[in-house]
């Protein structure tokens, strides 16, 4: 009886203290990526993209002769209601090109849509995005992952110790449940 009261005592004190270091994530992440020409139109590529402290850097190559015009707009989903979006438009020169866009975080992700005349008319866009960055906690509201384990592992104890109590004071075990 002692030995499964102590077991389990053992194995709760371990739960809480292991789970006492949970670590946190950045909220700054950074994402870099480089992207090998992603086609926006027939003349404009994405050549690279990085995205650092709410700011996307994009990096375009425009082939030909004329200078293009390029829309970038950010396209992450906002909450519920009116709000307002970062959009960008600008000219670009033939040859490699950089445009920066500031834009906010929705569920950890940051997204920008890239357009030009052309892409339009043909029906496309190029969206990038960063995918979840600040690895939402799903048990936050809870004291996070530690605290969810610490409750269980105190759960453990409490409930084999009421166990050990129950059977140490009937005295010729329990009989009726």
């Amino acid at each position: 009886m002692k030995r499964i009261f102590l077991a389990m005592t053992a194995i709760a004190v371990a739960l809480a203290v292991g789970m006492g270091g949970a670590t946190a994530q950045a909220q700054n992440a950074t994402n870099e990526t480089t992207v090998e020409g992603t086609p926006v139109d027939e003349d404009l590529t994405l050549t690279d993209w990085e995205f650092s402290d709410g700011t996307f850097t994009l990096t375009f190559d425009l082939q030909g002769e004329r200078p293009k015009t390029v829309t970038v707009a950010e396209s992450t989903q906002p909450g519920e209601g009116t709000q307002a979006s970062a959009i960008r438009r600008e000219r670009l020169l033939p040859g490699e090109n950089t445009i920066t866009l500031t834009t906010r975080t929705a569920g950890g992700e940051a997204a920008a849509a890239i357009t030009t005349s052309d892409s339009i008319d043909a029906g496309r866009q190029v969206t990038v995005s960063t995918g979840q960055t600040t690895g939402e906690n799903p048990f936050a509201p809870f004291g996070g992952t530690s605290g969810v384990l610490s409750g269980v592992g105190l759960s453990m104890l409490m409930s084999g110790g009421a166990a050990a109590w129950v059977l140490r004071s009937e005295e010729n075990g329990v009989i009726k449940a």
